[in-house]
């Protein structure tokens, strides 16, 4: 088996109340871990999510769309994460994999919809942004 590409996250914030991040590369154990990290940081410290907080709710939205690969124990890291936005007010919400749901192990899709089943439908994709608009972020 190939080693895991390292995880590059990135993290733009569209619009009031909302933050997206994008995950690309191979999401597994450990680059779930840095995930994990990130998706905590974002939700004790970002100035979008603490304002939209206490004006009803902020918008956390995690794009997979370029993960390449998925282990099970690096998706698990998405029901924390959820959990976490709850306790804070905000909505987690996953995107970027409607189109590959077919081709996707059981394992993988049960633990996607744990993580989307208290979410309701699933939302409209963000738009894609320009390199020059994307902040990206190094966690170690």
């Amino acid at each position: 088996m190939a080693p895991a590409l390292p995880v590059q996250l990135s993290v733009e914030v569209p619009g009031a109340g909302t933050v997206l991040v994008r995950v690309a590369g191979d999401l597994d154990a450990g680059n779930g871990a840095r995930l994990l990290r990130l998706l905590d940081d974002l939700l004790r410290d970002s100035p979008a999510l603490v304002v939209a907080t206490g004006a009803g709710g902020g918008r956390l939205v995690v794009d997979l769309r370029d993960v390449r690969s998925f282990e099970c124990r690096g998706l698990d890291v998405l029901r924390h994460a959820r959990h976490r936005a709850a306790t804070v007010g905000v909505e987690l919400v996953v995107a970027g994999l409607e189109d590959r749901r077919p081709v996707l192990p059981g394992r993988v899709l049960a633990l996607l919809d744990a993580v989307t089943a208290a979410e309701g439908p699933a939302p409209a994709e963000p738009p894609r942004r320009r390199a020059a608009d994307r902040v990206p972020v190094l966690a170690g």
